[in-house]
């Protein structure tokens, strides 16, 4: 069963590419308007002689600085950086290694754990060490916070695949004894 659907990153790039529109149409309103207010008041006292209009366009000027200013901050500080980080998730997990386990289910720890600006919580299982056999390992297995929810029980015997500990798909293994027992 997958993690993050198929169509997750078709979305999130439609969805960084909006975003990018949309910040890029409001700078250049933005920009018209100063423009438009500048000239205007340059206009007005240079040609016509009155400064009425310069002194009411250069406090417009300020407040909508200051308000786009904040708006950019906030929209490529928060949402922008969070799509991008998400579709460089997608990225990575295209280009880079796959890993593919068997293991236990300990338990799940519902936290949220931060890495590169995402959220996600944590499967931890137990499994065969990758190089000592007869050993076994406790490992976090990293699920999207903001994707569907993962609910495996505990005790539950996953084969799964990973990218970096981030869960991509799992499957419940069935046990052999229950099957020749029927």
């Amino acid at each position: 069963m997958q993690v993050i659907p198929e169509l997750e990153e078709f979305w999130a790039r439609r969805s960084k590419k909006r975003l990018l529109i949309l910040y890029f149409t409001l700078l250049a309103l933005y920009i018209l308007a100063v423009a438009g207010m500048l000239a205007y008041s340059i206009v007005s006292v240079e040609i016509y002689h009155d400064r009425t209009p310069a002194s009411v366009c250069l406090p417009l000027i300020i407040g909508i600085s200051v308000f786009f200013s904040v708006f950019s901050f906030v929209f490529l500080g928060i949402k922008y950086a969070r799509t991008r980080k998400y579709v460089r998730l997608f990225d990575d997990i295209r280009s880079g290694l796959k890993e593919e386990g068997r293991g236990v289910v300990t338990e799940t720890v519902w936290q949220d754990r931060d890495r590169e600006g995402l959220e996600f919580y944590t499967i931890r299982v137990e499994c065969d060490h990758k190089y000592k056999p007869r050993e076994k390992e406790s490992r976090d297995l990293l699920v999207y916070a903001q994707g569907p929810l993962v609910d495996i029980p505990d005790g539950t015997k996953i084969k799964f695949t990973t990218h970096g500990n981030v869960l991509l798909e799992y499957e419940i293994i069935e046990e052999e004894n229950s099957n020749e027992k029927k």
